[in-house]
């Protein structure tokens, strides 16, 4: 099998001999087979494609009979999904920015653009939870987590990275009150 993106193969395929009787092996046979990968090149869609077999057998005992045509599986490629970090101040509530918040490695330039995936390459229902984060919770850093799922023919996801939120110190301004003296 192959992952999408990947070439064509260079080497015949396994093939298999019905019909021999024992003790013979498929060294008795005089093959000669040319396989071809019926529509597939690099960066073809995942799914099935026909391995198209010709050739010819000659040998003392045997006749061909006939060539059986295989299949040549292309699976979806794996992606991992990174969360970006984020970052806001003391008292802030978490950052609502769910567009780009999410980077996917793994992808095949193609179907990029902008460093995010190209539109109709994939869909994403994904929710992002800040743990133990709610506006006003101390400076420091909180996991963004990221759950839900992804949906490609080309594309499955096999692994979320989780994010960090990182909460920066709130600017402090003190102003000395005007104050007047009347004598």
């Amino acid at each position: 099998g192959r992952t999408y993106g990947d070439p064509a193969p260079t080497e015949a395929p396994d093939v298999t001999f019905e019909g021999l009787v024992d003790p013979d092996t498929p060294e008795v046979l005089d093959a000669d087979f040319t396989f071809t990968y019926v529509d597939y090149e690099a960066g073809s869609p995942a799914g099935d494609y026909e391995i198209a077999a010709d050739g010819t057998v000659t040998a003392q005992n045997y006749e061909l009979d006939k060539i059986v045509n295989g299949t040549l599986h292309v699976l979806k490629k794996g992606i991992t999904l990174t969360v970006k970090d984020q970052a806001c101040k003391y008292g802030d509530p978490a950052p609502v920015e769910e567009a780009g918040i999410a980077k996917y490695d793994g992808l095949l330039d193609k179907d990029m653009e902008d460093g995010q995936p190209k539109e109709g390459v994939l869909e994403a229902d994904l929710t992002y939870t800040y743990v133990d984060y709610e506006a006003g919770s101390p400076v420091g850093e909180y996991v963004i987590n990221a759950e839900g799922t992804i949906t490609s023919q080309n594309y499955e996801l096999v692994k979320i990275i989780p994010g960090v939120l990182t909460v920066g110190k709130s600017v402090l301004v003190i102003t000395a009150k005007d104050n007047t003296i009347v004598r």
